[in-house]
Formats: C-alpha cells, structure tokens, sequence
C-alpha cells in the first residue's frame, strides 16, 4: 500500500511540475498557435519547439518563460542577439 501511495505523489509532483504556468500561457498563445500548435501544451515536446524557435518568440513570451524558470538568463541573452543580427 505504501509503494501505491509514493508512487501516486511521485506521479502528481512530476504532473504538476509539467504544466504550463498561466502566465507563460498567456503570454506565449499566439507563439505557441503560431509554431508548435501540434504538441500538447504540457508536454516536453512543446518546451523542445518554443527553445527551437526562440529567437522569433514574442517578447513578452520570452520574459514569461524566463519568469517561470523554462528559459534561463543565457538562453534569453542568445535570443536577443540573434534577433540584433537579423535587423
């Protein structure tokens, strides 16, 4: 019974570790409509594709992601530098 019960709060911690922030997602619905609408918004398939495209991600995308910790300092400072060289 024990094992049952470690087992149901490992699955609900890693769960709940694995949702989106409500405002990651409301910052980032447009981006993630515009580029990586065929994964689950969850899931770890969408957390690949929003990294893949991050130079193009919306600002306000890209400080939410910040902000709940999915993208850190340098990945941020990666993407402003890409979108610098495109100009």
């Amino acid at each position: 019974m024990r094992g049952y019960i470690a087992l149901a709060v490992l699955f609900i911690a890693t769960t709940q570790a694995a949702a989106v922030d409500g405002r990651v997602r409301a910052a980032c619905e447009r981006d993630y409509l515009a580029y990586c609408s065929q994964y689950d918004p969850d899931g770890p398939d969408v957390r690949r594709c929003m990294r893949a495209i991050g130079p193009r991600l919306a600002e306000p995308c890209v400080e939410a992601l910040m902000g709940a910790g999915e993208l850190t300092s340098i990945e941020v400072a990666r993407y402003q530098q890409s979108r610098r060289s495109r100009r």
